[in-house]
């Protein structure tokens, strides 16, 4: 039963491996299309930039006007090719009835000779070959009347497959016609747009190279970040990086042995660095970060950097945390408000831990911190943020004010308790010993300079 257990924790764990194994596959795939994207589009709009001038201008708009007409090109031409292929059937079919249509005027001209014969026989004159004009000469007939109502039947089907086919045929050249003129108002359609494109080209000879290349980033998905207005590929472009800071951060965690983290942490902690590349971005963008390129400083509108964006999304990626406490300060410090920050000492926190059996690398582990800093921590030379403490209760099965103090070690001083005059307040206590109290939260500390 042990062996079962543990047999069933292990594929249990291993599954849940898998699948945020997979998980980082699947946002590693992402993240790089979107870096990709974005990289390529960034360079593609410098190179707008480069190409326009002032007699000859060149914007995102040009491009992307460029870009809607070869794709409306790219569809007429291909309804013609398949408008041509139908037209091409047609045509086959045509040629085919053609043939069906003689073969049909063949057997009625044959099944019409006993008749036209024997009219000529009695004397009789066969005014035209529809049956409804020889039926009348036909019951007229006085000789062979049996063998002439036979033969008459035998014509009267080949004339009505005969009109069948000549209904079929006169079918088929109105569809090809009409194709015709389709085809006709398309190749109008598709000369216009030419006509128009080549005007755009004409204006400036750089705008055909940036097609190029265009096209052929529309074969990886990408075109549409390189035409898209500039505030909102700077968004693209930060969330990419975030994206891309996240993965890292996320690559080494998955591999560091001391780290374990439930498949939900790894969902959503991505999304969280994409988020807080956006504030971070926003943050400066407001002001509160100085990243702006000193040539670009002139302007109350200028741009910054994408480049330095790029590394502040992956760092805001990777230290989503950081950043988070970042913005926490901007604001604190904008609303002018002082930051309730409590940091304790962990004045029992070597004695808890020597309790539980657990040492110092184990602390250290657990946030992911150096050695120092943990060691920092047991001898009170640091205080403890307040996440770390709440954690730190947890992992040692007790409570925050049992082992965490706010009083700084060098502060913590003993108190005599010294009972007040008798005389001067009614119903004081008794006079008792002194007693003595060490700092902790709990204490009570009267002289503190």
């Amino acid at each position: 039963m042990p062996r079962l257990i543990h047999w069933l924790k292990q594929s249990r764990a291993l599954t849940g491996r898998s699948i945020t194994g997979c998980w980082l596959l699947f946002f590693y795939a992402l993240s790089i299309w979107m870096v990709l994207g974005t990289m390529s589009a960034q360079q593609f709009q410098e190179k707008i930039r480069s190409a326009s001038t002032e007699a000859a201008p060149i914007s995102t708009t040009d491009v992307r006007e460029m870009l809607e007409n070869k794709e409306k090109m790219d569809a007429i031409d291909e309804i013609l090719l398949q408008k041509e292929s139908e037209l091409q059937g047609l045509r086959a079919d045509d040629a085919v009835q053609k043939v069906n249509e003689d073969q049909a005027e063949q057997r009625m001209l044959k099944r019409f000779e006993p008749i036209s014969r024997h009219l000529r026989e009695t004397g009789a004159m066969a005014r035209a070959r529809h049956p409804t004009v020889l039926a009348p000469m036909i019951k007229g007939a006085e000789t062979a009347k049996g063998e002439l109502s036979s033969a008459f039947q035998n014509y009267r089907k080949a004339w009505e497959d005969y009109e069948l086919q000549e209904d079929v045929s006169a079918d088929l050249n109105r569809k090809v016609e009409k194709l015709k003129a389709v085809n006709l108002d398309l190749r109008q359609d598709r000369d216009r747009i030419q006509e128009k494109q080549e005007r755009l080209y004409a204006r400036n000879p750089g705008m055909r190279q940036l097609m190029n290349e265009l096209i052929y980033m529309r074969k990886l998905r990408i075109d549409f970040m390189a035409i898209m207005p500039e505030q909102m590929f700077t968004l693209l472009l930060t969330l990419a990086m975030g994206a891309l800071g996240s993965v890292i951060f996320l690559t080494r965690m998955f591999f560091d042995p001391n780290q374990q983290h439930p498949f939900s942490w790894y969902l959503f902690r991505p999304f969280l660095g994409m988020v807080m590349a956006i504030a971070i971005f926003i943050l400066a963008k407001a002001g509160q970060i100085i990243i702006s390129d000193t040539g670009m400083q002139e302007g109350v509108n200028s741009n910054l950097n994408p480049f330095f964006i790029s590394f502040l999304a992956i760092i805001s990626g990777i230290l989503s945390e950081q950043a988070y406490e970042k913005i926490h300060r901007s604001g604190i410090a904008f609303f002018g408000v002082e930051a309730v920050t409590p940091q304790r000492w962990g004045i029992h926190l070597q004695e808890r831990m020597t309790e539980k059996g657990r040492t110092e690398e184990d602390l250290a582990a657990l946030f992911s911190v150096s050695p120092q800093i943990a060691r920092n921590w047991l001898e009170e030379q640091t205080p403890l943020p307040e996440r770390e403490q709440e954690l730190i209760a947890v992992w040692l099965g007790c409570g925050v004010r049992e082992i965490f103090s706010d009083l700084p070690p060098g502060r913590i001083i003993p108190y005599t308790y010294t009972p007040p005059d008798q005389n001067d307040v009614p119903g004081a206590p008794p006079e008792t010993h002194p007693e003595t109290h060490h700092g902790s939260l709990d204490g009570v500390v009267k002289n503190r300079e």
